[in-house]
């Protein structure tokens, strides 16, 4: 049996204090892509310092596993973060909401969305 590592690569530029649906609407469409894949498991890595985004991570069942030192550029850390349950059943009714709720938010508010990814695997790593 194979294990499949997917990298997603950065997504960056978009202010999550100042618009926090638009961050959880990307984290939705991220997720939902990785579960399509059949995908156990996500990480990402967080500043420190941004609170917002920790707590959106952390409401989506992230969990902290670790810190990397002087991770950016301006030497600040990062937080490493896991989520291990993306094919729970509990997960996948979260991620439901989740996706409902944030889509009609920014159309309310005029947004017209789209979502395509296209989404290369880095690694095949095979289990130990």
């Amino acid at each position: 049996s194979r294990r499949r590592h997917t990298r997603y690569g950065t997504v960056t530029g978009v202010q999550t204090c100042a618009l926090p649906i638009l961050g959880q609407w990307l984290l939705v469409q991220l997720l939902t892509h990785a579960c399509d894949q059949q995908l156990q498991r996500a990480t990402l890595e967080v500043r420190c310092s941004n609170q917002v985004a920790i707590l959106l991570y952390q409401s989506f069942g992230f969990q902290v596993l670790g810190q990397r030192r002087r991770y950016y550029g301006d030497g600040e850390d990062a937080l490493v973060l896991w989520q291990n349950s993306l094919q729970s059943p509990e997960f996948q009714a979260t991620l439901a909401r989740r996706r409902d709720r944030s889509r009609e938010h920014l159309e309310r508010q005029g947004w017209i969305l789209s979502c395509q990814l296209a989404v290369t695997p880095s690694a095949v790593i095979p289990n130990p």
